[in-house]
């Protein structure tokens, strides 16, 4: 499922609507096949597992993705992007996290302005299969928040880390490079608080 408003025309309310009737429906064909597969076991069914919340503004709001967390979707890919400070708040990020991703390979969450310690500790603690982690020009990022995901807790799976444009520093950019040796892709663009220091801690990577 992939919602941008650059895609067709639309309204707020009834975008907003029709997410959650997607939402809804999808729970409800979860719940129809679940009975359905007492009768005929040899019948298939694929639930939703790539979700895409990107360039929507003010469409996604703290309500919907609590309405998304309630359907416990099994999502191995999960993209949001510009999330406002003013519609969505951490807790509701953390329940959808919490209850949907516990599959997730790839998460992307990008110029999102709710991403502090708590989110980071919920992907840490629930994502333990990420491939692909990327959490570019977070505003609230930093050194201290990202804390839940470098200590003695490594994904043996990462392979690809986005912290751009967020306020890492150095103590924090050696002790990623130490735990992650395996990432293939380790993007630090525009971290500013990063010195020269940091470079010889990334020799550790492959």
């Amino acid at each position: 499922l992939s919602i941008s408003p650059w895609s067709t025309p639309f309204n707020k309310m009834s975008t907003r609507s029709a997410v959650s009737r997607l939402a809804k429906a999808f729970h409800t064909h979860k719940h129809k096949h679940k009975q359905a597969s007492t009768h005929a076991h040899t019948h298939t069914h694929q639930q939703l597992s790539m979700l895409c919340l990107v360039k929507c503004g003010s469409l996604v709001t703290s309500a919907l993705l609590t309405k998304l967390a309630e359907r416990t979707l099994p999502l191995s890919k999960l993209e949001l992007a510009s999330l406002s400070s003013k519609s969505v708040s951490k807790h509701s990020i953390c329940q959808l996290i919490t209850s949907c991703c516990k599959r997730l390979f790839t998460l992307t969450m990008v110029d999102c302005q709710r991403i502090g310690t708590e989110v980071i500790s919920s992907i840490a603690d629930t994502c333990t299969n990420l491939r692909m982690l990327t959490l570019s020009g977070c505003s609230s990022l930093s050194a201290v928040s990202l804390a839940p995901f470098h200590q003695d807790r490594p994904r043996a799976s990462l392979q690809s880390l986005d912290l751009s444009h967020s306020d890492i520093n150095d103590a924090a950019a050696s002790r990623i490079a130490s735990l992650y040796p395996q990432l293939h892709r380790l993007s630090l663009l525009g971290c500013c608080e990063l010195t020269s220091l940091t470079l010889s801690s990334l020799q550790q990577l492959r």
